[in-house]
């Protein structure tokens, strides 16, 4: 392999150097070119907090998350002024360094080559880029993800002994990955099976294992209430839709549009199995393959020569490269890499089967396993006899790579939403008199925050200082000022600026329907983003 012996002639220092400055001008690229989107948002909110007690609180009633990642970015935040950049840069920083806890994975599980040719997938892998320049928790949970099964299989399998230093570094990686993410759990659940299973004669190796996760959970106690409080209340705002679609069509019957139908709660938490299925066979091998996030403007599908030329050949050719990795591992190695693959995406595959805890699972949950992936694919590379043909498949995966990263830096219809647009069209055309109407889960949030990383607009919207409303069904406000204020407005308001997001369709639709009684609609962008209405209405 061309990768695996320039390592061989360069020191692998300068290999590694190498690709550390490959991965940080891949990550940094375009970095600050797209808008902060909803999951960004969710960090500021949580992160920009007066105080830590705040942030904390905040954190454990609007994320599903442990509250570190939060607390980190809040004093990032107050070192560094507010922006794309600044809150991205960080995981930037955790995927660059990823990289080399692969390269020492992959040479001590196997060998060098491998350790190598790993670290080369990752460096271009167009998943983990795109949530390395994402301002979310993915990109730093997977580094220290990747500590943690690095310093248990250096500590508990294959060494001559167990030293206190892998100890201690083992304890303290998981520890961080379990505050930063619950999903740890499920890595934690594979190292206690590799240690049962593999070194059970042992009984040292065990003993010890089993005295460093009394450690673990002791640290982690802090965790078990906040923990249970998320998990037993993580009704969306769908479900909540529900409940509170009984208030319109009690008082609104005439208007309310006719699919409004309520459905039984129990009927929201039978088994989703179709939802479940597409996750585990279309969506996963897409994004662990090809690397593409969903598409997010119009067209919303890829032309039938992209699907067939590009996408369906390399999520065959990366399927049948996994398959054929594990079955030329030893046993012992494939128990190791096949639990740390299986038990996460099972535990995601479940959760969404049964539809608990989380608002929305998708591949991002399981990105942590990504530089697992790519060790299975370096061993059945460079396990390939005929040399051609390794070539030929090592060439694929390359421009396979550099065709996602193409897309993903200039194909408009993969980027984030695009608030920047809607700030500032706002600001340059709106009057004091008008009003704005917010309308869904972070649409004013999502609109301030994109004011304030201008200061050009920060401080138009400052001096014009139009009305605000910010309406959602699921805390009936949305019902109040249908019901209520609406008359009043309609008598007194000439311009109303309609912006929506994350919103259920029916929601738009029913709010639109009022609109159009007493107001003309003159601008309508629906372009900016899969989620993302942006209208203008102006009175009759």
């Amino acid at each position: 392999m061309i990768i695996c012996k320039c390592s061989k002639i360069f020191n692998i220092y300068f290999y590694l150097a190498f690709m550390l400055i490959a991965g940080l001008c891949l990550r940094l690229f375009q970095l600050g070119s797209q808008s902060l989107w909803l999951d960004e948002f969710a960090t500021i909110a949580s992160a920009k907090q007066s105080s830590l007690i705040d942030v904390i609180r905040i954190t454990f009633i609007t994320e599903r998350i442990p509250p570190l990642y939060p607390v980190f970015m809040h004093f990032w935040l107050k070192l560094f002024s507010l922006s794309e950049l600044s809150l991205r840069v960080p995981s930037v920083i955790a995927g660059v360094a990823t990289i080399p806890v692969v390269y020492l994975t992959g040479k001590f599980l196997f060998n060098k080559n491998v350790g190598v040719l790993a670290s080369f997938f990752l460096t271009i892998a167009p998943y983990h880029i795109w949530y390395s320049q994402e301002g979310r928790f993915f990109a730093i949970f997977t580094l220290f993800n990747s500590l943690s099964i690095y310093f248990f299989v250096t500590t508990f399998c294959k060494a001559k002994s167990i030293n206190k230093l892998g100890q201690g570094m083992y304890v303290a990686s998981t520890v961080v990955a379990l505050y930063i993410n619950y999903f740890m759990i499920f890595t934690v659940i594979g190292q206690g099976l590799i240690t049962v299973l593999w070194k059970v004669k042992k009984n040292l190796a065990v003993r010890c294992f089993i005295v460093l996760q009394t450690v673990i959970i002791l640290l982690c106690i802090p965790l078990a209430i906040p923990f249970f409080n998320q998990a037993t209340t993580s009704y969306d705002s769908y479900k909540i839709f529900e409940k509170q679609n009984i208030v319109l069509q009690q008082n609104e019957t005439s208007t309310a549009p006719a699919s409004n139908t309520i459905k039984d709660q129990s009927d929201l938490m039978q088994p989703k199995l179709v939802d479940a299925a597409g996750f585990m066979f279309c969506d996963l091998p897409y994004a662990l393959s090809v690397g593409l996030k969903y598409i997010n403007m119009p067209p919303y599908h890829w032309s039938n020569m992209t699907r067939f030329t590009f996408i369906v050949p390399s999520i065959i050719l990366y399927g049948i490269l996994i398959f054929f990795g594990l079955y030329v591992m030893s046993g012992n190695t494939r128990t190791i890499l096949l639990l740390f693959l299986i038990i996460p995406v099972s535990g995601v595959f479940l959760l969404k089967v049964f539809h608990v805890y989380f608002r929305s699972l998708d591949t991002r949950h399981i990105l942590h396993v990504l530089p697992f992936f790519y060790i299975v694919m370096a061993v059945a590379v460079l396990k390939i006899k005929q040399k051609w043909l390794c070539v030929l498949i090592f060439f694929f995966i390359v421009m396979s790579s550099i065709i996602s990263l193409y897309i993903l830096y200039f194909d408009d219809r993969t980027f984030k939403d695009d608030w920047r647009y809607v700030a500032s069209h706002t600001v340059s055309s709106v009057r004091e008199s008008d009003l704005v109407l917010f309308h869904g889960e972070f649409s004013q949030v999502g609109f301030l925050i994109s004011l304030k990383t201008s200061e050009n607009n920060k401080k138009k919207w400052g001096q014009i200082s139009p009305l605000i409303r910010e309406i959602r069904a699921r805390d009936g406000s949305l019902q109040h000022f249908i019901n209520k204020e609406f008359k009043n407005i309609s008598d007194t308001i000439d311009r109303i600026w309609f912006i929506s997001y994350y919103s259920y369709p029916r929601e738009i639709k029913y709010i639109q329907n009022r609109l159009n009684e007493y107001y003309k609609i003159t601008e309508s962008n629906n372009t900016l983003g899969k989620t993302m209405l942006f209208e203008l209405y102006v009175k009759r």
